[in-house]
């Protein structure tokens, strides 16, 4: 009888071929034949992981799918379309695969394969799985102004450390926290530039990072606050103009105002060094001085006082002489 030496199956369950010829009823020849059998192609299956439509949390994610029988190795794809899902990944015979580095907002779509020698399986009979990534920006501080600081200026800058997946800032600033309902956007900028600043205010601050997928305030949403402590701006002396001559013994010293003063000193005397005791004259911006000397020179300076410092009127003595 003429069969072949071996033979191709389809069948996962067929026995060891034997052949017995036998010659009047006596075994003349024993021939067994070996057979390789052909599972066919992988069967369908499907994803796990995530489902369709998921929302996404985090930067990275586990795809994962369910086992395909025949199946002698996986491969995976993702991508932000459909169409751009050309490059497969393996996965070895393992039924998950861990990717990463997924952008906030976007949108991807996957499918993975199942092989083996005979052909290939997409699961979900090839329709593709979908997720998007909304990862919320990460937690972050404020940088200053510290705590409680004092500015010595009327404008300051506002600073913070970068929130991660953050695409824009806001900050609000007023003098109380109830106040605080007006943002401001900075862009991609961890910095703010303030003016106008009131002396001897306290102004409280906070910011916030944003981007699609939600919004996450600074120090978990508590204020920061700073006050305000400027010095008196700078100012002239008006009279006697400096280097004056043949003034009377009775002079009255006068200046301009000096924005933030809450105060005014005076100082004459016969040298610049001599001049150590200051007289105050309140919020006034003249001093009337009697009693001088005849045919002598005086050294006068003035200076503006508030709680945060004092300013002298152009940093340097003015100079007048009496008549002889």
């Amino acid at each position: 009888m003429g069969l072949p030496s071996s033979l191709v199956l389809t069948s996962a369950d067929v026995p060891v071929i034997s052949y017995r010829d036998r010659t009047n009823g006596n075994l003349k020849m024993y021939t067994t034949w070996s057979t390789a059998i052909d599972q066919g192609q992988p069967n369908s299956f499907e994803k796990s992981s995530p489902p369709v439509g998921e929302n996404i949390v985090s930067s990275g994610l586990s795809l994962t799918w369910a086992a395909s029988t025949y199946a002698a190795s996986y491969e995976y794809c993702y991508a932000l379309s459909i169409a751009a899902c050309t490059s497969w990944t393996s996965a070895g015979s393992d039924t998950s695969a861990n990717i990463s580095v997924l952008s906030t907002g976007a949108t991807y779509y996957w499918q993975v394969r199942a092989t083996n020698t005979s052909g290939t399986m997409l699961a979900d009979n090839g329709t593709y799985g979908s997720f998007t990534v909304r990862i919320p920006p990460a937690a972050f501080a404020k940088t200053l102004p510290t705590v409680g600081q004092s500015i010595t200026s009327s404008t300051t800058t506002l600073s913070w450390a970068a929130s991660a997946y953050a695409t824009n800032y806001e900050y609000c600033i007023a003098l109380s926290t109830a106040a605080c309902t007006s943002w401001t956007s900075t862009g991609a900028a961890t910095t703010a530039s303030i003016s106008g600043l009131a002396h001897g205010a306290t102004y409280y601050w906070r910011v916030r990072a944003t981007n699609t997928s939600g919004t996450i305030l600074a120090d978990s949403g508590s204020y920061r606050s700073f006050t305000v402590s400027v010095p008196p701006d700078a100012f002239a002396k008006s009279s006697p103009v400096n280097n004056a001559t043949k003034q009377s013994t009775s002079v009255t010293l006068t200046w301009v105002a000096s924005t933030r003063a809450t105060s005014y000193e005076y100082c004459i005397a016969l040298t610049t060094t001599a001049c150590t005791t200051w007289k105050s004259t309140g919020t006034a911006r003249t001093a009337a001085v009697t009693g001088l000397t005849k045919n002598k020179a005086y050294y006068w300076q003035v200076r503006a006082k508030n709680s945060a410092g004092t300013t002298l009127s152009s940093s340097t003595f003015w100079k007048f002489t009496t008549a002889p």
